[in-house]
């Protein structure tokens, strides 16, 4: 698959993404899972399978191909009281999220791109979202 073209990758862009280890690169422990059948983009390098998750970039860095990402992932009880954490409801923003979804501050990482994003879903997201991650960061970061 072609890669996502730099100059079409903008800040504040909601974007589809691997944060697994792909397939190609995992050489241990293959009896454990079926990476070939369930686990097409191989397997995240924290507690859960990686199949694509989106996130908002939060910068591409000009010196090389890495950028900062902040994930997005399903709604859990509690997402509410952390102030680490941007809620955001399906029934607002219908054309990009198929149900309730966190934002997980806390979780900021950078990333390669020409490895791990694999799709821009917005080119930008709404300035409300964008000035709610702002007001988290400045939150969760004191």
């Amino acid at each position: 698959m072609a890669s996502v073209k730099w100059s079409e990758l903008y800040r504040w862009a909601l974007v589809e993404v691997e944060f697994g280890v792909p397939k190609k690169d995992i050489t241990d422990d293959l009896d454990c899972v079926d990476i070939n059948s369930n686990h097409r983009f191989g397997i995240n390098t924290n507690n859960e399978f990686s199949y694509r998750h989106m996130a908002v970039v939060l910068s591409k860095n000009v010196e090389n191909s890495s950028i900062t990402v902040v994930p997005l992932t399903e709604f859990k009880d509690g997402d509410l009281e952390n102030k680490s954490r941007v809620v955001l409801e399906h029934h607002k923003y219908k054309y990009f999220l198929y149900k309730d979804t966190s934002i997980l501050i806390d979780n900021i990482t950078t990333i390669e791109k020409k490895v791990r994003i694999k799709k821009i879903v917005l080119k930008w997201i709404p300035t409300p979202i964008r000035r709610q991650i702002q007001k988290a960061m400045l939150q969760s970061f004191k």
